[in-house]
This record gives C-alpha cells, sequence and structure tokens, in this order.
C-alpha cells in the first residue's frame, strides 16, 4: 500500500517545482517526453534568504527500510522556518492515507513539505536564485548523459536554484531547475534547465535559453 502511495507522490513533481510555466515549442535541445515545462520566470530572492536555504538542505526524507519514519518532522520544520503560512491536508488517489501539507512563505522563496505520520515525504523549494556566475553552456548541456550523477552535477556546477525530491520503496526521485549559472545564448534574457533523476542518475533533461550548439 505505502509503496502504491508513495509512488504516486512522484507524478506531483513537477507540479510542486514549476507552477504557471510555458515551455518554449521551438527549442529543439528539449529531450524530455514527460509533460515537464520551461519558464523564463524563476524568481530572484532579492533579499536573498539564504538562512532558508541552507535549512532547506537539512530536511531529511523518511527512509523505505523504516515504513518511511524518520524524516525531518513538524517541530523541526518550524525550528527551520517558523511557522507555517498554510496548512491543508492531502489524500493522494492511491492508497488510504492523509498527507500533511506545510507551505512556508519567505520573501519571494516558497517552502513546501508533505509529511505522513510526522516525517517528511516530500520536500520541495521555488523562488530562491543564487548570486554566482554564469559556468554552464549549451556544450556542457550536450555532453550531459543519461545516468550521470546528481552529487557529480552539484561538485562541478552548484546546487541548483530550485529543487523538488520524494522517496518510495524502491527510489528517489529528484526534479532539479538551475537558472542563475547559464551561459544564456546571444539575445536571450532568461533560461532555465530542468534535470530529472532517479536514484541520484540522471533520467532526462529539457532546457530553453541555451541556445543550440555549434
Amino acid at each position: 500500500m505505502m509503496k502504491k502511495v508513495i509512488t504516486g507522490l512522484m507524478s506531483l513533481l513537477a507540479i510542486t517545482v514549476l507552477v504557471a510555466c510555458h515551455k518554449s515549442s521551438n527549442d529543439d535541445n528539449s529531450t524530455s517526453s514527460s509533460s515537464l515545462s520551461l519558464s523564463s520566470s524563476t524568481l530572484q530572492s532579492s533579499d536573498n534568504h539564504d538562512n532558508v536555504r541552507k535549512n532547506f538542505d537539512k530536511v531529511s526524507l523518511g527512509k523505505a527500510d523504516n515504513d518511511f519514519s524518520g524524516g525531518t518532522n513538524l517541530a523541526q520544520l518550524k525550528q527551520y522556518f517558523g511557522e507555517p503560512k498554510a496548512h491543508k491536508q492531502e489524500k493522494p488517489s492511491s492508497g488510504n492515507i492523509t498527507l500533511e501539507v506545510y507551505t512556508w512563505n519567505i520573501g519571494s522563496i516558497t517552502v513546501e513539505v508533505k509529511l505522513f505520520n510526522d516525517s517528511t515525504l516530500v520536500r520541495s523549494i521555488k523562488g530562491y536564485s543564487y548570486h554566482r556566475s554564469a559556468n554552464f553552456s549549451v556544450k556542457d548541456y550536450q555532453n550531459l548523459k543519461t545516468g550521470y550523477a546528481y552529487s557529480d552535477m552539484v561538485a562541478k556546477y552548484g546546487a541548483p536554484d530550485s529543487l523538488s525530491e520524494a522517496a518510495s520503496s524502491d527510489k528517489t526521485e529528484l526534479q532539479a531547475v538551475w537558472s542563475s549559472n547559464l551561459k544564456l545564448a546571444k539575445g536571450q534574457k532568461d533560461g532555465q534547465m530542468i534535470l530529472n533523476f532517479t536514484n541520484g542518475k540522471l533520467t532526462d533533461k529539457e532546457q530553453t535559453g541555451l541556445g543550440t550548439a555549434k
């Protein structure tokens, strides 16, 4: 039962990270067959709450081998982010459980966490943008191959600006969005790159704004 429930949560990753996005129909570099969409409207964190991002990175997911317990609990989340701005209950389409969904709005940043039995199952952050130099080009994008490790991506190019992560009984899926470090094509003012990972390995990718490799 829990496997079906958590598998259902995976389909919410794109919705959790990307809201009101529109995919460019002219992007020949898109390699994903999913319904993920791209947008040039990733918010810049004008007040740049670095502590929010650092605390988000501390949020852990429950482990499958422990009935998904052991993830960050609500009390810990409140220590990290304060009182939540919103709370609702959510019933996944598969399974007979209720998830507690908490949302924090801090400046331009939105953090959302979904808990089951006071243990985090899904975490997401959007609206945060690192202040860093552009170090990722369209050639780097073309060189990204299926199976590339998320840890290697972060070590070489830095952490994503936005991400969402969920765990199931047999895998962990993560959707990551980079925007602040992209070397955009001439004439492009904004861009995004979305990478999807399963168990830490790249499964698909898509981008807008980087252009076409020569």
